[in-house]
C-alpha cells in the first residue's frame, strides 16, 4: 500500500489551497460595501439609481448599444415593442396555492424584472407531441387587444406571445 503524506503551503495563493491547485480562480464575495457605492444612470430615464442590495440582479439590462436601462424603463420599453411588433416572450407564473399557511397568488405574466405584469383572462392545459405538455393563456395586452401565449414544457416559464384579432 502508499503511504499518503501531506504538505502545508505556509502562504497560500488562492489557487493552492490545501495542498491542491485549482484551475478556477477563486470568486470575490458580494458584499453590502461593494453594492452600495456603486450606481448607473439610466440611459433612458436619465435617473441615477442603486441596485437593491436584497437582490441579486443589477437593477439595469444593457441594450444592443451598451446602454444600461433600468428595470422600470424595460417595462415601458417592453410595452413599446410589444405595441409595435405584436410577438414577444414574456414569462408565465402559475397560480400557487398553499392550504397550510393560508395564501394565494394568482397567476401572473410578465416581463424579466416584473415590471410589466398582465393576468391571464383564461389558460388551458393540453398536451404537446415532443414536450409532453403545453399551456395556452389569454390575456389582455397593452393594446386593447387580446394576446395569446403558449409555453412548451414542464420545466420553463417562457411564453410565446402574439396579438390576437379579437379586441378587450
Amino acid at each position: 500500500m502508499g503511504s499518503v503524506t501531506f504538505t502545508t503551503i505556509s502562504n497560500p495563493t488562492p489557487l493552492q489551497t490545501f495542498g491542491f491547485v485549482s484551475v478556477y480562480p477563486v470568486r470575490r464575495k458580494r458584499t453590502m460595501s461593494t453594492i452600495v457605492g456603486k450606481g448607473f444612470r439610466c440611459d433612458c430615464c436619465g435617473e441615477t439609481k442603486h441596485p437593491d442590495p436584497d437582490s441579486c440582479g443589477t437593477g439595469y439590462r444593457t441594450n444592443e448599444k451598451g446602454q444600461k436601462i433600468c428595470y422600470a424603463c424595460c417595462g415601458k420599453e417592453d410595452k413599446e415593442y410589444m405595441i409595435e411588433n405584436g410577438r414577444t416572450v414574456l414569462y408565465y407564473t402559475p397560480a400557487v396555492s398553499c392550504t397550510i399557511r393560508l395564501f394565494h397568488e394568482p397567476a401572473k405574466i410578465s416581463n424579466w424584472p416584473g415590471t410589466l405584469t398582465f393576468h391571464p383572462i383564461y389558460t388551458k392545459q393540453g398536451r404537446h407531441n415532443i414536450a409532453r405538455s403545453r399551456v395556452d393563456v389569454w390575456f389582455n395586452g397593452p393594446d386593447g387587444f387580446v394576446w395569446w401565449g403558449v409555453q412548451y414544457g414542464d420545466f420553463t416559464q417562457i411564453l410565446h406571445c402574439k396579438r390576437t384579432k379579437k379586441k378587450t
